[in-house]
């Protein structure tokens, strides 16, 4: 005991043991991170893969879909969810875009096949004019009228087909009037023969009036005639008739 009454006790203790430790602990920290941070990089790079393979393949598909193929659709996932629906939607889109594609070129055929008759009509009248009608008035002034005719026919589906191809209105507009069904037919028929000498056209109606729109009924004439010479041999006979009923 110290004289003045107070004692003082000193403890000393080695610490570099608890420096070594902080070091372990430290690099098994350190190491530990990394290899977290490793393992959460592998295990979230296949789980992203996993979870973006519909919309990879969905990708792939789309991508792979083009004029050539447009009946092709996207693969639809079975799960119910958002793909599911997006997938169903784009096939919906694909619906659409197919059938205005196949609106179109159905439209370019029609057109073509419309037009082809009153081509082959005026052609045959020409030839008509080059082989007898410069010495013949009544041969030269029937080809006139007809060319004439056949010139309005045509402006008309012209017109008709160019606006059903705007879209601004899908009903035929009919200029009804009376007209005698043997005398078109009678027409029609000359016409064809004009045009088409492999067939023998003949007429067997009886003479009645009717009202209708006359240049539509002769086009849809032309339509069952020109199916006719497709069916029928050369030099077979095709006779149009027509009955009042």
């Amino acid at each position: 005991a110290a004289p003045s009454g107070i004692v003082t006790l000193r403890v000393v203790k080695d610490l570099s043991v608890y420096h070594f430790m902080n070091s372990v602990t430290l690099v098994t920290l350190i190491i530990a991170s990394l290899l977290g941070i490793l393992v959460s990089y592998v295990v979230g790079y296949f789980m992203s893969r996993q979870s973006f393979q519909p919309i990879l393949a969905m990708t792939k598909s789309a991508a792979a879909i083009g004029p050539s193929n447009l009946h092709d659709r996207i693969e639809v996932p079975e799960v119910k969810d958002e793909l599911k629906e997006l997938s169903e939607t784009f096939n919906g889109l694909l619906d659409r875009i197919d059938d205005a594609y196949s609106k179109q070129a159905q439209f370019v055929s029609d057109a073509s096949h419309e037009l082809r008759t009153p081509l082959t009509v005026i052609k045959g009248y020409n030839d008509l004019l080059n082989r007898w009608g410069k010495d013949d008035p009544e041969i030269l002034s029937e080809a006139i009228e007809a060319i004439r005719l056949e010139t309005d026919n045509m402006s008309m589906l012209v017109e008709n087909l160019l606006f059903i191809a705007k879209g601004e209105n899908r009903k035929m507009k009919l200029s009804p009037g009376a007209f005698s069904v043997k005398e078109l037919l009678t027409e029609t028929a000359k016409d064809f023969s004009l045009s088409v000498p492999s067939r023998v056209f003949q007429v067997d109606a009886e003479e009645f009036v009717v009202t209708q729109d006359r240049r539509m009924i002769k086009q849809l004439l032309r339509i069952f005639l020109e199916n006719s010479v497709k069916f029928t041999k050369e030099g077979s006979t095709i006779t149009l008739r027509a009955k009042e009923m």
